[in-house]
């Protein structure tokens, strides 16, 4: 009978600590990934992010890019300011005259911040601002350029129910060759299929003299945890000037909590 009592006791104090876990919500995982669309939202307090994805990309029937690996690592410094460090390895093929060729690239390391303005409220958009430094000489030798440049985006979302958001980017990149800065947008719009599932559809472009880029893209990002997503996506050329397609996936994980 003792032993009964013991187990009883022991299945009720497990049920206890659950339900206060259990209380103690913690938020999912917000990313700015797979879609062009970068989220206002910061990492939390005191924890690491990091986001890593991996692209194949045709650019057109002579060029195509493999992303081995795109890392964003971002740090929360307080609950409106987290700090940002982007690379970006891949290679680049070419196919001509039946031969092909490659060459690999490490793209200048971005360093920066994204910090939240507004929390959304009535029609005014949760809304927050990316600065970016370009830093071409931590880069390989085909992208070491002679100065350091800035990337900028504003960054807003209106949820409009519990399963459906609206997110869009406006901004502007300099590319540390050139002094004329790229124009550049994204509109997403987001759909929470279950609490694990999400999925999207997007529209992006830009901007920079007499050239204009549009593409659209989709994709489907999975919740393995509050902590771990993951990722996959694609999408097409809209202009004669955009890569023809590409697909890619990832996962996103956080830590420090």
């Amino acid at each position: 009978m003792n032993m009964i009592k013991k187990v009883y006791f022991i299945f009720v104090l497990l049920i206890s600590i659950v339900n206060q876990i259990s209380a103690q919500e913690i938020q999912p995982i917000q990313t700015d990934r797979p879609d062009q669309t970068e989220s206002p939202s910061i990492t939390p307090k005191h924890q690491l992010q990091m986001e890593i994805g991996f692209v194949y990309e045709q650019e057109n029937i002579i060029t195509r890019n493999f992303t081995h690996a795109n890392v964003l690592t971002k740090f929360g410094l307080s609950d409106r300011v987290e700090l940002r460090l982007v690379t970006d390895y891949g290679t680049t093929q070419y196919s001509y005259n039946n031969s092909e060729s490659s060459s690999s690239y490490l793209s200048p390391t971005l360093i920066g911040c994204k910090v939240a303005f507004f929390d959304e409220k009535g029609l005014r958009p949760k809304t927050s601002l990316i600065l970016h430094l370009g830093l071409p000489f931590l880069a390989n030798k085909s992208f070491k350029f002679d100065q350091v440049f800035t990337t900028y985006r504003f960054l807003m979302q209106h949820t409009l129910n519990d399963k459906l958001s609206l997110s869009y980017n406006i901004g502007a990149e300099w590319d540390g060759v050139s002094a004329q800065p790229a124009g550049i947008y994204t509109l997403a719009m987001g759909y929470g299929i279950s609490s694990k599932i999400g999925s999207y559809i997007e529209l992006y472009g830009s901007h920079q003299g007499k050239t204009t880029t549009h593409q659209y893209d989709m994709g489907f990002t999975y919740l393995i945890n509050s902590d771990i997503q993951l990722d996959m996506s694609g999408g097409f050329g809209i202009t004669k000037n955009a890569p023809d397609y590409f697909v890619g996936c990832g996962i996103s994980f956080r830590t420090g909590h």
